[in-house]
């Protein structure tokens, strides 16, 4: 399992990993709806010092098929349980193999949401994110499920 840590005074205040249980295993889910306007969000592949983007991907319809709040077993907070595209999969294998050791950042609505390093590919189009302190699983989610940029909203 492959935790990562946000770099915020050595505090664990956050995780990317990819998921190797099934649905059922983690607990209770509520699924989340599309923003109704675009939010844009996006996750970037940075470097140390952030000053530098290496690859991009919005995060939006195009790229995310499913987002569940769900609760993390290791930890018991809530935490997002996102399921990719095949295109957004595509992406998050190929990203996360070549910048292992690097930033990813989740950026919603202009707000850096949290940084943590990839510490191994995530393969499996699955990826499970907590530790969101200052915003709430529903606005992160929600946004991760709008239209892309561009796009009119998909239907309910």
């Amino acid at each position: 399992m492959n935790v990562s840590r946000i770099r915020n005074g050595g505090v664990l205040v956050g995780l990317i990993m990819p998921l190797t249980m099934t649905l059922s295993a983690c607990g209770e889910e509520q699924g989340l709806k599309p923003s109704a306007r675009v939010v844009p969000a996006e996750l970037r592949i940075a470097s140390e010092d952030g000053s530098m983007t290496f690859d991009r991907l919005e995060m939006c319809d195009a790229n995310v098929a499913k987002v569940v709040i769900t609760t993390d077993l290791q930890s018991s907070q809530p935490a997002l349980l996102v399921t990719m595209t095949e295109t957004g999969g595509v992406w998050l294998a190929n990203a996360t193999t070549r910048y292992v050791s690097r930033p990813m950042q989740l950026i919603v609505d202009g707000d850096l949401i949290m940084e943590p390093i990839i510490l191994e590919p995530i393969l499996g189009g699955e990826l499970q994110v907590s530790g969101f302190h200052g915003f709430s699983n529903e606005r992160i989610g929600s946004a991760l499920l709008s239209p892309c940029e561009g796009s009119t909203a998909r239907p309910q």
